[in-house]
């Protein structure tokens, strides 16, 4: 996987690659976890890009499941997208204000942004 580790103390978070993709298929949030793991990090942020193709589909059931799976592993994702732009199935901007409110999943707009989350948790 080809993330870039970015260390700002205190903040230390992998960054995925921009325009590129990481989960092609659901089955490699697997990969996605060990990488974190091997890198001793639990703060990863995201561009949409980076996710399934169905992530932003709530009818896929994608999100459901790589967020869940994130969070049993205590990863802390922030999801780096601009939800009034990028194309979402009808309530996923729903969802995405509940998961803000959870504290495991952060969708903003900037990586400026998924800083700040990372810095207040």
């Amino acid at each position: 996987m080809n993330f870039g580790l970015v260390e700002k103390p205190p903040l230390r978070y992998l960054l995925g690659p921009q325009q590129q993709p990481v989960l092609q298929k659901l089955s490699e949030i697997n990969l996605l976890l060990e990488y974190c793991f091997g890198e001793s990090c639990d703060n990863l942020a995201l561009y949409p890009e980076n996710l399934t193709a169905g992530f932003f589909d709530l009818s896929s059931r994608e999100a459901g499941e790589i967020l869940t799976k994130l969070r049993q592993y205590n990863i802390h994702a922030a999801i780096i997208v601009d939800l009034t732009t990028y194309a979402h199935s009808q309530y996923f901007a729903e969802m995405a204000y509940e998961e803000n409110k959870r504290g495991f999943c952060y969708f903003c707009a900037t990586v400026a942004e998924a800083e700040a989350w990372f810095a207040r948790r």
